[in-house]
């Protein structure tokens, strides 16, 4: 149990009172001596004070007993401290633990180590998809109509307004050069448009598809990239190598994105279920919460895979973040968002 009593608008005690449960009633639950580190931030919004929280946060094995421990967390004080309310500037970047939830509205909710570059203009809703710089320090946000947005150190390298061309149907995907020099924006249709120093490999755009298409990733050389469709089915260009697909199966619900790992591919479902190809199967949303029913487990959105290749990180629709093999979960914004808000993509540096 916890009490604060305040005496004044200037002092605070905090008092802390550990108890066991027994079957006549509360014994004292831990004995001997006891250290609680309690530290202070300035601010309230979670994406924002969660990297200074586990800046300070080590693990440690608390002896409680003669013949077993437990796994504890001891935070160290944090004093002169200060969080800005919407973002994570003075966090230092490019340690590769942390990740970006990006919503339909343009704005960036930052968790771990990712900083905060700025949001979407006031009155923007067709966000569709994002994609981060190789410096972790800027990313780019891109607009169903193929209007693309640039903050940090991320640049404008021209977009579908500048082509002056009529689309055949809605941008719902964007992925980066290895070097940032340029980009690739996906049309559901299969389209490519490039931009920059991003070349251009192929396209269905042509193609009479079984279903549209949906997401995109860029393998790692830049060389080539991969096309997913809402049936599963995968297309290669470049130097993409195909491993497989769920274009011959009958889903419950449709794949919605891709990621890459170290040696193939992963597919994430609407319902969260993931399909795996030339890599292993870590976790999904439906094994996760298989005590809720289908309807009420929240729709998959993203997923992208941590630097090692050896997890992955699901974003659903409402704002949830789940981790799987050795991706961390560092917060979500699911309280954060406002009517009719949903989260569209998720940054991560590789």
């Amino acid at each position: 149990a916890t009490e604060l009593y305040t005496p004044s608008c200037h002092d605070a005690l905090l008092i802390l009172l550990a108890f066991g449960r027994a079957a006549t009633g509360l014994d004292q639950g831990l004995a001997g001596q006891r250290t609680f580190a309690v530290g202070l931030v300035a601010g309230s919004t979670p994406g924002a004070i969660s990297p200074l929280i586990n800046g300070d946060v080590v693990d440690v094995t608390s002896s409680v007993a003669s013949s077993e421990s437990v796994q504890t967390t001891t935070t160290s004080s944090t004093s002169s401290t200060t969080a800005a309310s919407s973002s994570t500037t003075g966090v230092p970047a490019g340690t590769n633990s942390g990740y970006m939830v990006v919503a339909s509205t343009g704005r960036v909710f930052t968790y771990g180590d990712q900083s905060w570059f700025g949001d979407a203009p006031a009155g923007v809703n067709d966000v569709v998809a994002a994609a981060l710089t190789p410096s972790g320090n800027g990313y780019w946000l891109v607009r169903a109509t193929g209007g693309v947005l640039a903050f940090g150190d991320a640049v404008h390298y021209g977009d579908i307004a500048q082509l002056s061309i009529q689309l055949a149907s809605p941008i719902v995907g964007m992925a980066t050069t290895p070097a940032g020099d340029g980009y690739w924006l996906l049309g559901s249709d299969g389209g490519i448009f490039s931009f920059g120093g991003a070349e251009f490999f192929g396209s269905t755009g042509g193609i009479a598809l079984n279903a549209p298409v949906i997401d995109m990733a860029a393998t790692p050389s830049g060389g080539g990239y991969y096309l997913v469709a809402r049936d599963g089915g995968i297309f290669t260009y470049g130097d993409a190598v195909f491993l497989g697909s769920t274009g011959n199966l009958v889903l419950d619900r449709p794949v919605v994105s891709l990621t890459l790992g170290a040696d193939g591919y992963w597919l994430v479902a609407l319902d969260g279920g993931i399909f795996a190809f030339g890599e292993q199967f870590l976790g999904s949303i439906p094994g996760a919460l298989s005590q809720l029913a289908p309807e009420d487990r929240p729709e998959g959105r993203r997923i992208r895979a941590t630097p090692s290749g050896d997890g992955y990180i699901v974003a659903t629709a409402d704002g949830g973040v789940f981790a799987f093999g050795d991706a961390t979960f560092y917060g979500a914004p699911s309280t954060e968002l406002g009517v009719g808000e949903i989260v569209v993509d998720l940054l991560m540096r590789r």
